[in-house]
C-alpha cells in the first residue's frame, strides 16, 4: 500500500524526510505495511484453526449422538434431524468463518494504529515513530528553524530504529498455540479413526453428508414376511406395508438376510391403532436364523418394530386391516347334454347358485361363474371327489391371465399341470377382473382321466372344458388384485345326477298265471323318464331258456314323453302280449316283462333300459283254465252267501227294534225306556256301518266277476251265453244295486241315526229301511240263484275234464303196458 503525501503547507515541516528509507534499509512506511500482513495472516490462522476445531467438534458431537442413540435404540438417528443438524453445522461453521476471516481481512489498519503498536512494543523507539508518522501526514507544525532541525533529527533517528526491529515479537504466540493444539487433538483422532474404522467414518458420511436413509453397516439384518393363507405363501412387505384380511390371523417370519449374523432373539413390538393397546414380545431364532409370531384373528392396523442384535427397523412396518375378497355371486352356465331336450336358443341356461348344493345332470357342459366385489388377482378351486384331490388355478386375471389344473401337492413330488388355451382363458375373465366363469364337463370318466394326470400324464381335456367327477366339493378361495387373501373359502358341494333309467310299472289286467296257448295278456300300467321315453317293447323268454327275445310294441311311437301311459286307447286302458305266434305247449312256463329305453346317445352310458315287473304263466288247456275258474267262482258264491247273510241279520236287528221303538213310545213312558232309547241308538249305528259293509263286500264280488269274465275273453276260451249270462244276472244287478240300492239305504238308516240324536219319531226311517232291504235281499237272492245255475253248467265241466282225464290215464297206462310186454318180448 502506498500511502499518499500530505500537500506541504507553510504550517508544515517542508521536504520532511520522515517516511524516506535510511541508508541500505527500509522505509516506515514498508515497515508498517509489513506489521499489517503480519498482523491479517495471524487473524486468517487463528479463525481457520476456529473453523477447523468448529467442525471437528460438530463431526465429534455428532459421531457420538449417533453411537449413543443407537447403543440405545438400534436406530439410526432420522433423516431429518441428520439433516437439521447438517444445515446447522453448515450455517453455523459459515458463519464463524465468515466473521474471524471477514473480520480479519476487512479490518482497516492505518498506520498510526500500527505505529502504536510498535511504539508500545519496542519502548526504545520513544515516540519518534509516531512523530514520523504525524509529520508524513502534514500533522507537525513549522514552528522555527530549530524547530524544525529537531524534528528532522528526531525523524532520522525513527528511520534508523526501525531497521532493527524484530516485528515478529509483536505477536503474542500463545492464542495461535492453543488454537493449533485444539485442532490437532480434535482432528488427529478422525484421522486414526477413519484408518483405524473407516467403516463407522465412512457410515457417518453417509449418514450426515450424504443423508442415506440407512447408513450404518450393520452386523444383523432382518427381512420380515408373512405367511398368507391358503397355502402358507410368503408375501413380502411392499415399501413398509402389508394389507391383511380384516378377522384372520396373521403369521409374521422374521429371517437373516443372507450373510448377516443371527440374533439370538428378536424383539418384537407392536401397538394397536386407534389406543386400542400395544406389546412387546421376544422371538427365540431357530437354527435357520427365522423366528415367527402370529397375531390371532386381528381386527385393528398395527404398527410392528423388530430389534434384533444391532438391528432395527427404522419406521415401523405397518398393517392395514382390510375386508377380504368374497364370492358375492355364484352361478352356472350350464349347456345340458343334447339327449335331454332341455337346451334353448343358443344352448346356455344361467342357473344362480342358492346355498352351498347344486346338482346337474351328468355329460353337462357349464361354466362354474364366480364373482366379486372387487377385481381379482387369483382364484384357486380346490377340489374333491371321494379320495380324489386336484387344483384348478387361475392367476394373473389382472395382466396375463392362465387357468391352470393340477394334482394335489404331494411331498417331495413335482405337480405337471394342464393349461387351457390362452385364449379360452382370456375369455374366462369379465367385468374387469370381477368374474371368473371356468369351463367343465361333469363327465362319468372323469376320475379315470385326473388319476392319468395325478400318474403323469397330461390331463386330456374334454372339448376344451376341465374334466369334473360327480359330487365334487369346490373349495374356492379369492384373491384380489391388491394381493389380498380370502380368509376362508367359499364351498359348493356339486352333484352329478346320472341319468337313469326309465321307470317301468305294471300290471295285469284280466288275467291269471294260468294262459291258454291262445290266450292275449293285457298290460297295464306307464312308464316314466326323466328326458323322455324313447322305445318301449316286450322281452320274454320259454321255461329255463335265459335268451330274451322281443316282441314290438306296436302301439307305441317314440316321441320323447315323460310319461307314458300301456294302454291302447281310452276305451282300451292296456296293451297286449300274443301268446299265440309262440307256439307253446301245454305246461311250458312263458315270461315276460316290459321294457323301454331312454335316448341317451353318450358313449358308454346309454341309451338306459328299464324293465317293469316279471310275470310267469304257465300254458294249460282251456279245460283246466276253466277249472281254475270254476274254483274262483264257488269262493265268490260262498262268500256271496255270507254276505246275504249278514244283510237278513241286519234286516232282522231293525225289525226288533222297530218293536222297541213303539214299547219306548207308551204312555205311561216305561221303566227301562233309557235302556231302550240306548239300544235303539246302538242300532242305528250298527245299521249304518253294517250296509257300508255290504256295500264294500257286494262290490268285491262284482269286481271278481268282471275279472273271471276278462280272464275267459283273454284266454279265448268265452263262449256268447256264457258272457251274457255273467253280464246280465250277475254283473249288471249288482252294478244296479251299487249304484241305487245301497246308497238309498245308505241314506235311509243316516236318518234312522238323526232322529235317533235328535230325539225326534224314527219310526219312519226305520219302516223305510227295513222295505228297502227287504228288496236288496231278493235281488241277492236271485244273483246267488243265477250263481248255482252257473255252477251246475261248470260241474258238467269239471265231470266231462273227469273223464277226459280218466280216458288219458287209461291210455297212458295201455301205452306203457304194451311198451312192457313188447321188452318182455324181445327178452324171450
Amino acid at each position: 500500500m502506498v500511502m499518499s503525501q500530505a500537500p506541504s503547507s507553510e504550517t508544515s515541516v517542508a521536504s520532511s524526510p520522515a517516511m524516506k528509507p535510511a541508508a541500505g534499509g527500509i522505509t516506515i512506511r514498508q515497515i508498517l505495511s509489513q506489521l499489517r500482513s503480519s498482523i491479517r495472516r495471524y487473524l486468517f490462522w487463528q479463525g481457520f484453526l476456529g473453523t477447523l476445531a468448529l467442525v471437528a467438534l460438530w463431526f465429534w458431537g455428532s459421531f457420538l449422538l449417533d453411537e449413543f442413540v443407537f447403543s440405545l435404540t438400534r436406530f439410526e438417528i432420522p433423516r431429518w434431524l441428520r439433516a437439521l443438524l447438517l444445515v446447522t453445522a453448515l450455517g453455523g461453521t459459515a458463519l464463524f468463518a465468515l466473521w474471524k476471516l471477514g473480520t480479519a481481512m476487512a479490518r482497516q489498519l492505518n498506520e498510526r494504529a500500527l505505529s502504536l503498536v510498535l511504539e508500545r512494543r519496542f519502548p526504545q523507539l520513544d515516540s519518534r515513530l509516531i512523530l514520523a508518522v504525524e509529520a508524513n501526514a502534514g500533522q507537525v507544525p513549522a514552528v522555527s528553524p530549530m524547530h524544525d532541525a529537531m524534528v528532522a533529527r528526531t525523524l532520522e533517528r525513527a528511520n534508523q530504529d526501525v531497521t532493527t526491529l524484530d516485528l515478529g515479537q509483536v505477536f503474542n504466540p500463545s492464542p495461535f498455540r492453543r488454537s493449533s493444539l485444539l485442532a490437532s487433538i480434535l482432528w488427529v483422532p478422525i484421522a486414526l479413526l477413519a484408518v483405524m474404522n473407516f467403516g463407522a467414518v465412512a457410515a457417518w458420511a453417509n449418514g450426515y453428508l450424504k443423508l442415506s436413509e440407512t447408513y450404518r453397516d450393520r452386523q444383523t439384518e432382518l427381512i420380515p414376511y408373512v405367511l398368507a393363507q391358503p397355502g402358507e405363501r410368503k408375501v413380502p412387505f411392499k415399501k413398509g406395508v402389508y394389507r391383511h384380511p380384516k378377522g384372520s390371523d396373521l403369521t409374521l417370519q422374521i429371517e437373516t438376510a443372507e450373510g448377516k449374523l443371527a440374533p439370538p432373539r428378536v424383539r418384537l413390538d407392536y401397538r394397536l391403532n386407534q389406543g386400542r393397546g400395544s406389546g412387546r414380545t421376544y422371538l427365540q431364532v431357530d437354527s435357520t436364523g427365522q423366528s415367527s409370531h402370529t397375531f390371532t384373528s386381528l381386527l385393528d392396523d398395527t404398527s410392528i418394530w423388530l430389534t434384533g442384535g444391532d438391528y432395527t427397523t427404522l419406521s415401523p412396518l405397518q398393517i392395514q386391516v382390510v375386508d377380504p375378497p368374497i364370492v358375492s355371486g355364484l352361478s352356472i352356465n350350464l349347456k345340458y347334454p343334447a339327449y335331454t331336450g332341455l337346451n334353448t336358443g343358443d344352448g346356455f341356461t344361467s342357473i344362480p347358485v342358492i346355498g352351498t348344493e347344486a346338482s346337474l345332470p351328468l355329460e353337462s357342459t357349464f361354466e362354474l361363474q364366480i364373482t366379486a366385489p372387487q377385481p381379482l388377482s387369483e382364484v384357486r378351486c380346490e377340489l374333491q371327489a371321494g379320495p380324489l384331490r386336484y387344483e384348478v388355478l387361475a392367476n394373473q386375471l389382472n395382466s396375463q391371465p392362465q387357468i391352470e389344473i393340477l394334482p394335489a401337492a404331494i411331498a417331495g413330488q413335482s405337480r405337471k399341470p394342464t393349461r387351457l388355451p390362452e385364449n379360452l382363458a382370456k375369455a374366462a375373465v369379465r367385468e374387469g377382473g370381477k368374474t371368473l366363469a371356468i369351463p367343465f364337463r361333469l363327465h362319468h370318466k372323469a376320475s379315470e382321466l385326473l388319476e392319468k394326470q395325478a400318474a403323469g400324464e397330461t390331463l386330456e381335456l374334454i372339448e376344451n372344458a376341465i374334466p369334473l367327477p360327480p359330487d365334487t366339493l369346490f373349495r374356492l378361495w379369492l384373491v384380489d388384485a391388491e394381493g389380498i387373501a380370502a380368509t376362508e373359502p367359499a364351498k359348493l358341494l356339486l352333484k352329478g345326477i346320472p341319468d337313469e333309467a326309465p321307470q317301468v310299472e305294471t300290471a295285469l289286467r284280466g288275467i291269471g298265471t294260468s294262459i291258454t296257448r291262445l290266450a292275449r295278456i293285457p298290460v297295464t300300467g306307464e312308464v316314466n323318464d326323466d328326458y323322455g321315453v324313447d322305445r318301449i317293447w316286450f322281452e320274454y323268454s320259454v321255461d329255463a331258456d335265459t335268451t330274451l327275445k322281443e316282441q314290438p310294441l306296436g302301439d307305441y311311437r317314440s316321441n320323447r314323453q315323460k310319461r307314458v301311459q300301456l294302454e291302447r286307447s281310452a276305451a282300451e286302458p292296456y296293451v297286449r302280449f300274443d301268446v299265440l305266434p309262440l307256439d307253446l305247449a301245454i305246461k311250458q312256463k312263458l315270461t315276460i316283462s316290459t321294457v323301454a329305453a331312454d335316448a341317451n346317445d353318450v358313449a358308454d352310458v346309454g341309451p338306459n333300459v328299464g324293465r317293469g315287473q316279471r310275470f310267469v304263466f304257465t300254458i294249460v288247456s282251456p279245460e283246466e283254465l276253466l277249472s281254475i275258474l270254476y274254483a274262483r267262482e264257488i269262493n265268490e258264491r260262498k262268500r256271496f252267501e255270507q254276505l246275504i247273510s249278514e244283510v237278513q241279520r241286519l234286516r232282522d236287528d231293525l225289525v226288533r227294534h222297530r218293536d222297541m221303538i213303539a214299547a219306548s213310545r207308551a204312555e205311561p213312558p216305561p221303566a227301562d225306556k233309557s235302556e231302550l232309547l240306548q239300544s235303539i241308538a246302538g242300532c242305528g249305528e250298527r245299521s249304518l256301518y253294517a250296509i257300508r259293509q255290504a256295500a264294500q263286500s257286494t262290490d268285491s264280488v262284482r269286481q271278481t266277476f268282471r275279472e273271471i269274465r276278462e280272464e275267459l275273453v283273454n284266454n279265448s276260451v268265452d263262449t256268447p251265453q256264457m258272457l251274457d249270462r255273467i253280464d246280465r244276472k250277475i254283473v249288471d244287478p249288482l252294478s244296479r244295486l251299487m249304484d241305487q240300492d245301497f246308497p238309498s239305504i245308505d241314506a235311509t238308516i243316516g236318518l234312522f241315526r238323526l232322529a235317533n240324536e235328535q230325539g225326534s219319531d224314527p219310526t219312519a226311517p226305520v219302516e223305510d229301511a227295513i222295505l228297502q232291504i227287504q228288496g236288496l235281499l231278493e235281488t241277492l237272492d236271485q244273483v246267488l240263484l243265477e250263481m248255482r245255475k252257473l255252477e251246475t253248467f261248470h260241474e258238467a265241466l269239471e265231470l266231462l275234464k273227469a273223464i277226459i282225464g280218466e280216458q288219458d290215464d287209461l291210455a297212458e297206462k295201455t301205452k306203457q303196458r304194451r311198451k312192457a310186454q313188447a321188452l318182455k318180448a324181445l327178452e324171450d
